[in-house]
C-alpha cells in the first residue's frame, strides 16, 4: 500500500524517536523539508509549552527540587522504616526515574518521632491544620544543604504520619480524609488506621520497642 512509501516519524514518551524516511516520498521533498516538518512536530510534542490552568498551583516550577520523606510517629511508640528498599525501590522508583528525564532532584529521607497534625483530640479538623500544623512541622528536622549553590531548589515534603491510634482528619465539609497538602510545604498522608494501610504500611514502616528503637533513622 501507500504507506510503504512514506516518511513517518515514531516518538514515544520519554526521549526515544525513530524517524523513517523514505527519499521517494513526494510529500517532503528534499531533506531540508523533511527536517523542517520533523522540527514542527517536535514543537507541537516534546516541546510544546506547558499550559496550566487559572489558580494557584501548590509548588513553583523550577528546574530541580529536593524532595525530602518523613515518617512521623506521635510520641507514644517508637517508629521506624526502610526508606530505601521497602518504599523507594518497589513504589516510587521507575516514577522517579521517568520524574528525572524532565527535572534535577535530590531526595532525603527522615524519621521524626514526637510529631503531631495539630490540636489534641482524635479528630483533627481543617480549621485546626491551618491554625496549627505549620507551627508543628517547624519542629521537625529541616532540611540540610550538602553542597555549595547560588540557588537553591524548592523543599518538598512527603510525610507518613503514623500514629499509635486511630486519628482522623476532617476537611471543610466534615468528611473524612486520609491525606492533605499544604500549598509551598508538601502533603502529609495518614497511614496504619485501617486494614489497608496497615497491610501496605507493615513492610515499610513499623512500630519497635525503645530498646531496639535506639538510634533509628532512615537517611
Amino acid at each position: 500500500g501507500s504507506s510503504t512509501h512514506s516518511s513517518a516519524l515514531l516518538l514515544d514518551s520519554a526521549r526515544g524517536a525513530v524517524l523513517q524516511w523514505r527519499r521517494e516520498d513526494q510529500a517532503f521533498g528534499k531533506a531540508s523539508g523533511l527536517a523542517k516538518a520533523v522540527a514542527g512536530q517536535l514543537k507541537e510534542t516534546w516541546f510544546r509549552r506547558a499550559t496550566f490552568e487559572n489558580g494557584t498551583s501548590l509548588f513553583e516550577v523550577a528546574p530541580a527540587y529536593v524532595f525530602s520523606f518523613y515518617l512521623v510517629g506521635d510520641c507514644t511508640r517508637r517508629v521506624t522504616w526502610d526508606f530505601l528498599g521497602a518504599v523507594l525501590g518497589p513504589y516510587m522508583g521507575r516514577f522517579l526515574h521517568r520524574l528525572r528525564l524532565l527535572v534535577d532532584l535530590e531526595m532525603d529521607s527522615q524519621v521524626v518521632q514526637c510529631g503531631s497534625l495539630g490540636g489534641s483530640s482524635a479528630v483533627v479538623t481543617a480549621s485546626a491544620l491551618r491554625a496549627d500544623f505549620l507551627r508543628q512541622a517547624g519542629e521537625w528536622p529541616g532540611d540540610t544543604v550538602t553542597r555549595g549553590a547560588r540557588w537553591l531548589p524548592p523543599l518538598i515534603r512527603f510525610v507518613a504520619f503514623k500514629p499509635s491510634t486511630s486519628v482522623q482528619v476532617r476537611d471543610d465539609l466534615q468528611q473524612s480524609q486520609r491525606s492533605f497538602a499544604v500549598q509551598g510545604w508538601g502533603a502529609v498522608s495518614i497511614v496504619g488506621g485501617d486494614d489497608d494501610d496497615a497491610q501496605h504500611c507493615s513492610g515499610a514502616c513499623s512500630d519497635v520497642s525503645a530498646e531496639d528503637g535506639r538510634g533509628a533513622r532512615a537517611d
